[in-house]
């Protein structure tokens, strides 16, 4: 009777011992993969996923990338760029302005940055605010280029015509006409118009210029 007690009780602590060491692994196991997972993203490569989906055209998708990496890096200015494009294609205009104008405060030299100011500001029918942030923009960089795909524009480019075309058309809404035609004329120096502006026909010829120019660069 005692040896059958005692029989029981060796199994009885195997069991134990078996059950400790299965526990053991798996919470050895469970360390093991935690020690294995992948670190999150980081602010610069949620900025680039943000750009891949804005080249795409998935800018809700590419928004909510930017926000994640600025939830990070409240001053990252590639996502605070991205993050004004984005809305002000999706139609939030004081959204976009106020998301540039951040991104300028940490990346003052940014011209992408401030050809998105100069496009906010003229949906927002601030035309002088618009005219001065091109105007900067292109006597930064004469040549300047977003240097991701647009697919809002009819080639997919948003580069230093898309701001002529702005500027041009700016300009011409602050009556200020032989300023406009300089820059319809840097687009189309064949164009040719007289410089009498008090004319209503010089202003006609001149804006339907600048709506052509305009539909084929923007």
């Amino acid at each position: 009777m005692k040896s059958a007690i005692k029989h029981s009780n060796v199994e009885m602590a195997g069991r134990l011992m078996a059950a400790c060491l299965a526990l053991g692994l798996l919470s050895l196991s469970g360390c093991s993969k935690k020690a294995t997972e992948p670190p999150p993203p980081s602010a610069d490569e949620l900025a680039a996923n943000g750009w891949s989906s804005f080249e795409n055209g998935y800018f809700n998708d590419a928004l909510g990338y930017f926000n994640q990496a600025l939830g990070q890096n409240s001053s990252h200015a590639d996502a605070l760029n991205g993050k004004g494009w984005c809305l002000g294609i999706l139609g939030d205009r004081p959204g976009s302005l106020a998301a540039f104008k951040s991104g300028l405060n940490s990346a003052p030299a940014n011209n992408s940055l401030r050809a998105g100011l100069a496009f906010a500001y003229a949906a927002l029918d601030s035309s002088l605010q618009a005219a001065q942030a091109d105007s900067t923009v292109l006597a930064a960089d004469s040549l300047w280029a977003l240097g991701h795909r647009y697919r809002m524009s009819y080639d997919g480019i948003m580069d230093w015509r898309d701001l002529r075309v702005l500027l041009a058309e700016e300009l011409f809404a602050l009556g200020r006409f032989s300023e406009s035609l300089v820059q319809v004329k840097k687009l189309n120096p064949a164009f040719s118009l007289g410089t009498d502006f008090t004319q209503v026909t010089n202003q006609t010829a001149l804006l339907i210029e600048i709506e052509r120019l305009s539909l084929l660069y923007k």
